[in-house]
């Protein structure tokens, strides 16, 4: 009995060191070619400015393209505690790649980058040039 007890705990125990780690969680990696759509969510801002753009602790996300180019629709959107979407003027997303670095910027709450990747890997940071942390939500489609 005392050994299905422990085993019992075991994947408690896993389960809470896992949810502890936060950031290693959020970070997801994404390989082209994409079917459908992938949504990641997260905590803008809290870490160190990145080229003048992404104050952000560690990506939201990596992108790997393995073709020799990939069409992607990158949107992020700032979201309040109940998911809805809210107007900022400084949340940013970066995308940082081999030979390829874009900062864009919003005034609405919502920043949009379709474009073509070339093969790589890609970080993908949302930020936040006020300094703040915003909810958010991050898309990744591939046409």
């Amino acid at each position: 009995m005392k050994r299905f007890k422990t085993w019992l705990l075991a994947p408690a125990t896993v389960t809470a060191l896992l949810l502890s780690t936060g950031t290693a969680l959020s970070q997801s990696q994404v390989v082209t070619p994409i079917a459908g759509t992938v949504e990641l969510e997260g905590l803008s801002g809290g870490g160190e400015l990145r080229m003048g753009c992404a104050n952000a602790a560690a990506p939201a996300g990596q992108i790997r393209v393995t073709e020799s180019y990939a069409s992607l629709d990158i949107v992020v959107e700032a979201k309040d505690g109940s998911g809805n979407r809210v107007n900022t003027s400084t949340m940013t997303l970066m995308i940082d790649g081999p030979g390829f670095s874009e900062c864009l910027r919003t005034d609405s709450g919502l920043i949009e980058a379709p474009g073509l990747l070339d093969r790589g890997v890609y970080n993908i940071y949302v930020g936040d040039s006020g300094g703040n942390r915003q909810n958010y939500e991050l898309t990744i489609s591939q046409n």
